[in-house]
Protein backbone atom coordinates (compact mmCIF):
# COMPACT_ATOMS: atom_id res chain seq x y z
CA UNK A 1 0.00 0.00 0.00
CA UNK A 2 1.45 3.50 -0.35
CA UNK A 3 1.74 5.65 1.95
CA UNK A 4 0.17 9.02 2.36
CA UNK A 5 2.92 10.54 1.01
CA UNK A 6 3.42 8.94 -1.82
CA UNK A 7 -0.34 9.64 -2.42
CA UNK A 8 -0.51 13.30 -2.70
CA UNK A 9 2.19 12.73 -4.99
CA UNK A 10 0.68 11.10 -7.72
CA UNK A 11 -3.07 13.24 -6.15
CA UNK A 12 -3.23 14.53 -9.84
CA UNK A 13 -2.76 10.84 -11.33
CA UNK A 14 -5.73 8.87 -9.50
CA UNK A 15 -7.96 8.71 -12.10
CA UNK A 16 -11.01 6.63 -9.42
CA UNK A 17 -11.10 9.78 -7.29
CA UNK A 18 -11.40 12.38 -9.95
CA UNK A 19 -13.65 9.81 -12.11
CA UNK A 20 -16.22 9.98 -8.71
CA UNK A 21 -15.08 13.39 -7.77
CA UNK A 22 -16.51 15.42 -10.85
CA UNK A 23 -19.73 14.05 -11.37
CA UNK A 24 -20.46 13.99 -7.68
CA UNK A 25 -19.32 18.00 -7.44
CA UNK A 26 -21.14 18.94 -10.94
CA UNK A 27 -24.65 16.81 -9.39
CA UNK A 28 -24.32 18.71 -6.57
CA UNK A 29 -24.16 22.25 -7.95
CA UNK A 30 -27.27 21.32 -10.14
CA UNK A 31 -29.19 20.49 -7.51
CA UNK A 32 -28.55 23.31 -5.78
CA UNK A 33 -29.41 25.80 -8.93
CA UNK A 34 -32.33 23.45 -9.57
CA UNK A 35 -33.39 23.82 -5.73
CA UNK A 36 -32.75 27.83 -5.78
CA UNK A 37 -34.45 28.19 -8.81
CA UNK A 38 -37.40 25.88 -7.44
CA UNK A 39 -38.05 28.06 -4.30
CA UNK A 40 -37.94 31.26 -5.80
CA UNK A 41 -40.78 30.14 -8.30
CA UNK A 42 -42.59 28.84 -5.47
CA UNK A 43 -42.03 32.11 -3.24
CA UNK A 44 -43.36 34.23 -6.56
CA UNK A 45 -46.39 32.17 -7.08
CA UNK A 46 -47.18 32.22 -3.02
CA UNK A 47 -46.80 36.00 -3.39
CA UNK A 48 -48.96 36.20 -6.93
CA UNK A 49 -51.95 34.47 -5.21
CA UNK A 50 -51.77 36.30 -1.81
CA UNK A 51 -52.08 39.72 -4.07
CA UNK A 52 -54.59 38.12 -5.83
CA UNK A 53 -56.23 37.67 -2.83
CA UNK A 54 -55.79 40.77 -1.70
CA UNK A 55 -57.45 42.70 -4.53
CA UNK A 56 -59.88 40.61 -4.74
CA UNK A 57 -61.04 41.30 -1.26
CA UNK A 58 -60.73 44.78 -1.62
CA UNK A 59 -62.82 44.78 -4.89
CA UNK A 60 -65.43 42.51 -2.96
CA UNK A 61 -65.53 45.42 -0.58
CA UNK A 62 -66.03 47.97 -3.09
CA UNK A 63 -69.00 45.95 -4.23
CA UNK A 64 -70.12 45.83 -1.28
CA UNK A 65 -70.12 49.77 -0.15
CA UNK A 66 -71.70 50.78 -3.38
CA UNK A 67 -74.73 48.01 -2.58
CA UNK A 68 -75.53 49.62 1.01
CA UNK A 69 -75.44 52.72 -0.94
CA UNK A 70 -77.86 51.42 -3.52
CA UNK A 71 -80.44 49.96 -0.90
CA UNK A 72 -80.17 53.08 1.33
CA UNK A 73 -81.08 55.43 -1.61
CA UNK A 74 -83.84 52.62 -1.94
CA UNK A 75 -85.05 53.40 1.16
CA UNK A 76 -84.82 56.74 1.11
CA UNK A 77 -86.87 57.06 -2.37
CA UNK A 78 -89.34 54.76 -0.52
CA UNK A 79 -89.93 56.48 2.74
CA UNK A 80 -90.36 60.07 1.29
CA UNK A 81 -91.88 59.32 -2.12
CA UNK A 82 -93.38 55.75 -3.01
CA UNK A 83 -94.72 54.94 0.15
CA UNK A 84 -96.34 58.43 0.52
CA UNK A 85 -97.61 58.00 -2.85
CA UNK A 86 -99.26 54.76 -2.50
CA UNK A 87 -100.98 56.15 0.51
CA UNK A 88 -102.55 59.24 -0.77
CA UNK A 89 -103.23 57.82 -4.14
CA UNK A 90 -100.77 60.97 -6.04
CA UNK A 91 -97.74 62.54 -6.31
CA UNK A 92 -97.19 64.04 -2.44
CA UNK A 93 -96.97 67.71 -2.40
CA UNK A 94 -93.45 69.43 -0.12
CA UNK A 95 -96.22 69.64 2.78
CA UNK A 96 -97.38 66.21 2.51
CA UNK A 97 -93.45 65.05 3.12
CA UNK A 98 -92.46 64.92 6.87
CA UNK A 99 -88.96 64.47 7.85
CA UNK A 100 -87.06 61.72 7.78
CA UNK A 101 -86.20 59.77 11.22
CA UNK A 102 -83.12 57.72 10.56
CA UNK A 103 -81.43 59.47 8.01
CA UNK A 104 -79.00 56.46 7.34
CA UNK A 105 -75.06 57.43 7.38
CA UNK A 106 -72.83 58.32 4.74
CA UNK A 107 -71.43 54.71 5.16
CA UNK A 108 -67.23 53.79 4.74
CA UNK A 109 -65.74 56.24 2.28
CA UNK A 110 -64.79 54.92 -1.40
CA UNK A 111 -60.91 56.44 -2.04
CA UNK A 112 -60.07 55.86 -5.52
CA UNK A 113 -56.77 55.84 -4.51
CA UNK A 114 -56.78 52.46 -3.19
CA UNK A 115 -57.67 50.89 -6.35
CA UNK A 116 -55.15 52.45 -8.24
CA UNK A 117 -54.11 48.14 -8.96
CA UNK A 118 -57.44 47.88 -11.00
CA UNK A 119 -55.29 51.03 -13.54
CA UNK A 120 -52.23 48.83 -13.80
CA UNK A 121 -53.69 47.22 -17.18
CA UNK A 122 -51.78 47.10 -20.14
CA UNK A 123 -54.99 46.52 -21.87
CA UNK A 124 -56.41 49.17 -23.75
CA UNK A 125 -60.22 48.13 -23.80
CA UNK A 126 -59.50 47.92 -19.99
CA UNK A 127 -63.44 49.19 -18.66
CA UNK A 128 -61.40 50.21 -15.38
CA UNK A 129 -60.91 53.85 -15.42
CA UNK A 130 -64.71 54.34 -16.99
CA UNK A 131 -65.73 52.06 -14.07
CA UNK A 132 -64.19 53.51 -11.31
CA UNK A 133 -64.78 57.43 -12.21
CA UNK A 134 -68.62 55.97 -12.42
CA UNK A 135 -68.45 54.53 -9.16
CA UNK A 136 -65.97 57.99 -7.89
CA UNK A 137 -69.07 60.14 -9.02
CA UNK A 138 -71.40 57.84 -7.57
CA UNK A 139 -70.55 57.75 -3.90
CA UNK A 140 -70.30 61.88 -4.38
CA UNK A 141 -73.73 62.80 -5.19
CA UNK A 142 -74.77 59.95 -2.59
CA UNK A 143 -73.11 61.35 0.18
CA UNK A 144 -74.83 65.16 -1.28
CA UNK A 145 -78.14 63.32 -1.73
CA UNK A 146 -77.90 62.31 2.21
CA UNK A 147 -76.48 65.59 3.17
CA UNK A 148 -79.68 67.29 1.67
CA UNK A 149 -81.70 64.52 3.15
CA UNK A 150 -80.69 65.81 6.65
CA UNK A 151 -80.93 69.35 5.86
CA UNK A 152 -84.43 69.04 4.77
CA UNK A 153 -85.38 66.95 7.69
CA UNK A 154 -83.60 69.62 10.02
CA UNK A 155 -85.98 72.33 8.21
CA UNK A 156 -89.30 70.41 8.39
CA UNK A 157 -89.01 70.43 12.04
CA UNK A 158 -87.67 73.98 12.30
CA UNK A 159 -91.12 74.94 9.83
CA UNK A 160 -93.48 72.89 11.80
CA UNK A 161 -91.98 74.42 14.86
CA UNK A 162 -92.89 78.21 14.38
CA UNK A 163 -96.42 79.48 14.88
CA UNK A 164 -96.85 82.83 13.53
CA UNK A 165 -98.36 84.39 16.46
CA UNK A 166 -98.92 88.26 17.82
CA UNK A 167 -99.83 91.03 15.80
CA UNK A 168 -98.55 93.42 13.52
CA UNK A 169 -95.05 93.69 12.65
CA UNK A 170 -94.29 90.78 14.73
CA UNK A 171 -96.20 88.44 12.90
CA UNK A 172 -95.24 89.35 9.55
CA UNK A 173 -91.82 88.60 10.17
CA UNK A 174 -92.92 85.65 11.32
CA UNK A 175 -95.12 84.57 8.57
CA UNK A 176 -91.98 85.73 6.12
CA UNK A 177 -89.55 83.25 8.04
CA UNK A 178 -91.78 80.71 7.70
CA UNK A 179 -92.34 81.70 3.73
CA UNK A 180 -89.04 81.26 3.32
CA UNK A 181 -88.35 78.27 4.91
CA UNK A 182 -91.20 76.65 2.72
CA UNK A 183 -89.39 77.81 0.28
CA UNK A 184 -86.08 76.09 0.66
CA UNK A 185 -88.40 72.71 2.03
CA UNK A 186 -90.24 72.97 -1.42
CA UNK A 187 -86.61 73.44 -3.24
CA UNK A 188 -85.11 70.38 -1.49
CA UNK A 189 -87.87 68.10 -1.88
CA UNK A 190 -88.31 69.08 -5.33
CA UNK A 191 -84.23 67.89 -5.87
CA UNK A 192 -84.76 65.01 -3.91
CA UNK A 193 -87.98 63.80 -5.83
CA UNK A 194 -85.64 64.14 -9.26
CA UNK A 195 -82.08 63.24 -8.29
CA UNK A 196 -82.71 59.86 -6.10
CA UNK A 197 -84.65 57.74 -8.63
CA UNK A 198 -81.89 58.79 -11.21
CA UNK A 199 -79.03 58.02 -8.70
CA UNK A 200 -80.86 54.97 -7.78
CA UNK A 201 -80.66 53.56 -11.98
CA UNK A 202 -77.07 54.98 -12.11
CA UNK A 203 -76.12 52.58 -9.24
CA UNK A 204 -77.98 49.56 -10.57
CA UNK A 205 -76.42 50.16 -13.98
CA UNK A 206 -73.21 50.68 -12.55
CA UNK A 207 -73.15 47.64 -10.28
CA UNK A 208 -72.92 44.55 -13.07
CA UNK A 209 -70.30 46.54 -15.06
CA UNK A 210 -68.27 46.80 -12.75
CA UNK A 211 -68.37 42.95 -11.73
CA UNK A 212 -68.53 41.97 -15.32
CA UNK A 213 -65.07 43.79 -15.81
CA UNK A 214 -63.89 42.55 -12.69
CA UNK A 215 -64.75 39.09 -13.64
CA UNK A 216 -62.78 39.37 -17.06
CA UNK A 217 -59.95 40.79 -15.06
CA UNK A 218 -59.70 38.06 -12.22
CA UNK A 219 -61.35 35.11 -14.25
CA UNK A 220 -62.48 31.86 -11.96
CA UNK A 221 -62.30 34.28 -9.02
CA UNK A 222 -65.53 34.87 -6.93
CA UNK A 223 -67.51 38.27 -6.25
CA UNK A 224 -70.44 39.39 -4.36
CA UNK A 225 -73.77 39.89 -5.71
CA UNK A 226 -76.26 42.73 -5.28
CA UNK A 227 -80.25 42.87 -6.35
CA UNK A 228 -82.13 45.83 -7.41
CA UNK A 229 -84.02 47.38 -4.25
CA UNK A 230 -87.69 47.58 -6.40
CA UNK A 231 -87.62 43.75 -7.61
CA UNK A 232 -85.91 41.41 -4.75
CA UNK A 233 -87.04 38.40 -6.53
CA UNK A 234 -85.33 39.29 -9.67
CA UNK A 235 -81.91 37.60 -11.15
CA UNK A 236 -78.72 39.04 -9.58
CA UNK A 237 -77.11 41.94 -10.84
Amino acid sequence: MHSVADWWKTFWDHTEFWNAFWPALIGGLGGAVVGAVTVTSLEKLHRKRERLTREVGECNKLIFILGRMLWALGDINDSLFVNQRKKLGHDPAWNEIGALEGTPAEGPEFIIGEYTFLLEDDDPSSLAPQVLTRAYTAEANFKSIIARVKERSELWHEYSAMTPLGRGEDRLAGMAAAGALAARIKEQTAWLAEDIPESVKSFEKLLPELRTMLTKRYPKRHFIRHWSNDTPTAPPL
